[in-house]
């Protein structure tokens, strides 16, 4: 993992404006290819209960890249973490307050709203999220904290500024694309969750047929999810 980054004449980390070095492996990177871009906190959740799985392969590769770039990434693995998805009743007496949360819970909330861009790594199962992170967001997405309800609806008090959303499918897009579900996959995360909340732009990113992959399929895949992500924050 090459993310132990020595950087060389600059005094800033936001910026790369000069070669920089790897002091673990020796390996030296070229500047920003954005430019002078700004700094990024980025938080990537991860939702699959398979170490080494695709989603987990993606997820790593980009906070490796997006750190040798030199912004933050904050890795979340759900099930790692043995993430309770359940939201209890007790929590929900002090839903609107995150004082009322337990530490860890408290530490989610902090870690969502500093971020300015989120990345979502998972395997899309009966047309919807895994179950435990559907409860990350049941339980995260605090109301009067991450959302407002007013007499004119919900609003959202999210300050991300964007979010890429990698789904795979075992199945064929084919197969996707007439299905009975295949509108609600994308829309219960875009409209229905993120934008609620205020995120600015959702993206999606999907690959079907993931059983059939090979190694060149999963660089090539890597790749596009670091290059889908840099276009996505560089257009704003």
């Amino acid at each position: 993992s090459c993310y132990y980054v020595e950087i060389r004449h600059t005094e800033s980390l936001h910026v790369f404006n000069t070669p920089y070095q790897c002091v673990k492996c020796h390996i030296m990177y070229q500047p920003d290819r954005l430019g002078a871009s700004e700094f990024m906190r980025i938080l990537q959740v991860i939702a699959h209960p398979r170490q080494g799985s695709l989603s987990h392969q993606f997820s790593q590769f980009s906070a490796q890249h997006l750190r040798t770039m030199g912004h933050e990434v904050v890795e979340k693995d759900l099930y790692q973490q043995h993430f309770d998805p359940v939201l209890r009743s007790r929590e929900l007496k002090g839903y609107n307050s995150v004082e009322g949360l337990e530490p860890s819970l408290k530490q989610e909330v902090h870690e969502l709203m500093r971020a300015d861009y989120l990345i979502f790594f998972y395997p899309v199962w009966w047309w919807e999220r895994p179950a435990i992170l559907k409860g990350w967001f049941d339980r995260v997405f605090v109301r009067d904290v991450v959302f407002k309800v007013g007499g004119f609806g919900v609003s959202g008090c999210l300050k991300t500024k964007g979010a890429l959303v990698v789904q795979t499918f075992g199945d064929s897009e084919k197969s996707f694309q007439t299905g009975p579900g295949h509108l609600s996959v994308e829309g219960g995360v875009d409209e229905g969750t993120l934008k609620v909340a205020g995120v600015k732009k959702v993206n999606f990113l999907q690959y079907f047929s993931t059983y059939a992959f090979k190694k060149d399929d999963v660089a090539k895949a890597q790749k596009k999810v670091v290059d889908t992500f840099l276009a996505m924050t560089k257009n704003g």
